[in-house]
């Protein structure tokens, strides 16, 4: 058996263009777990308030951040963009958490 069929082995041979946004997701989903458990935490601490305000605010965010790397990368802006707004939301929520716990 030459080669084995796997997801990985046909996107990187037949779709080279795809490789970099699977990275950036790759890492992206990485970030979204500290995020989603930093919401968690926030949500059990019963920070109902900052969370709303917070979410109002960060999709705001996104939007800022989304529209210009779309515009200027495209399909890997999209991917670019997510990871930054990914980023910057969980350092706020990280931020926020410890000052909370303190």
């Amino acid at each position: 058996m030459k080669h084995r069929l796997c997801f990985c082995y046909v996107i990187w041979k037949n779709r080279p263009e795809m490789i970099l946004p699977l990275k950036l997701f790759a890492i992206t989903l990485l970030v979204q777990a500290l995020q989603s458990t930093l919401n968690s935490v926030l949500l059990g601490l019963k920070q109902f308030k900052f969370i709303f305000i917070f979410q109002v605010v960060i999709a705001l965010v996104s939007l800022i951040i989304t529209i210009p790397l779309l515009y200027k990368y495209e399909l890997n802006g999209f991917f670019y963009a997510t990871l930054i707004y990914n980023i910057f939301s969980t350092l706020i929520l990280a931020y926020y958490v410890f000052k909370v716990l303190e």
